[in-house]
């Protein structure tokens, strides 16, 4: 019995450690999908200064939590996630409406997508995730 008490220990730490990172990330994309919801529903009202506001302060608490994200998740996904954010910050300053709906939307479900990678599930089955929105402008 003696023998399984150091592997149960480190058993267990993992599994708090993987449940408190799952709830970690959970919590910060929950405040970055709020924030990209005020940015949009600004925008709809054509408060573009709030909606520029709102997606500026998504940004600083996105970027205050690189390099813990850079050690959790995959960096394509950050890239994704990234750009999406870049892009919706850029049609804000534009005050194009509908590009800055699409991107904003697209964010959000990134950000989504980013805390659903970090769930821990036992019974999880490989699944593929269509995150690419189909309402970006062809140019």
């Amino acid at each position: 019995m003696k023998r399984l008490w150091f592997p149960l220990t480190i058993l267990a730490l993992l599994t708090a450690l993987a449940l408190g990172n799952a709830a970690l990330v959970d919590g910060y994309t929950k405040v970055w999908v709020s924030g990209a919801e005020q940015a949009e529903d600004a925008a709809l009202a054509e408060d573009w200064d709030t909606a520029q506001e709102k997606l500026e302060s998504v940004y600083r608490h996105w970027d205050q939590r690189q390099t813990f994200l850079h050690i959790v998740e995959t960096h394509d996904a950050l890239n994704e996630t990234e750009n999406s954010l870049q892009r919706a910050m850029a049609c804000a300053q534009l005050r194009d409406k509908e590009g800055f709906l699409c991107e904003v939307r697209t964010l959000r479900s990134q950000f989504r997508l980013l805390a659903e990678m970090e769930q821990v599930n036992i019974f999880q089955q490989h699944r593929i995730h269509f995150c690419r929105s189909s309402c970006r402008k062809k140019q």
